[in-house]
């Protein structure tokens, strides 16, 4: 007997096929491509399909740094560039909205601005305590005295 005797079955073994892949491509990834379009924004966000044109983003992909899109500063709820991670154009005043709030342990920051990152909602808590230069990246294994797991929100410091 043959599994694909007529033109319907393999039709529908086919749409099995794109089905299934589509579901591998969504799931955790450790390629380096770019992150998947968004599935949670900031509320100054404007919907979008793709990272490059998105304010802001989140992907559940367990890669490393190099996720993180050019112009953007991403932050990952696991050490070395894993886990999670939100990337950012402008601000967040609640980093809960992307799930990231008091779960940020590293940092990469390729955009030419420096970033602040606060304890509190709202950009409240130890805003000096904590700036991010252009390049920042935070060091394999590294700690941040403090800071890890502690962000709430995050904003443009200065922008040349």
């Amino acid at each position: 007997m043959k599994i694909f005797s007529s033109r319907l079955g393999r039709l529908a073994a086919a749409g099995v096929l794109a089905a299934s892949s589509l579901a591998l491509t969504t799931g955790p990834a450790t390629a380096a491509a770019p992150p998947e379009p968004a599935t949670a924004r900031s509320s100054t966000a404007q919907p979008s399909t793709a990272p490059a044109v998105a304010d802001s983003g989140v992907t559940r992909a367990a890669g490393g740094y190099e996720r993180c899109p050019d112009g953007y500063i991403c932050l990952f709820q696991w050490r070395n560039g894993t886990g999670p991670m939100a990337w950012f154009k402008y601000q967040s005043p609640d980093l809960r909205q992307q799930g990231m709030n008091d779960t940020v342990s590293s940092v990469w920051n390729r955009t030419p601005c420096q970033w602040v990152m606060f304890e509190g909602l709202n950009y409240t808590g130890w805003h000096e305590y904590f700036f991010i230069n252009e390049g920042y990246v935070t060091w394999p294994g590294g700690h941040w005295s403090g800071v890890e797991d502690n962000v709430s929100s995050l904003r443009i410091s200065f922008c040349p």
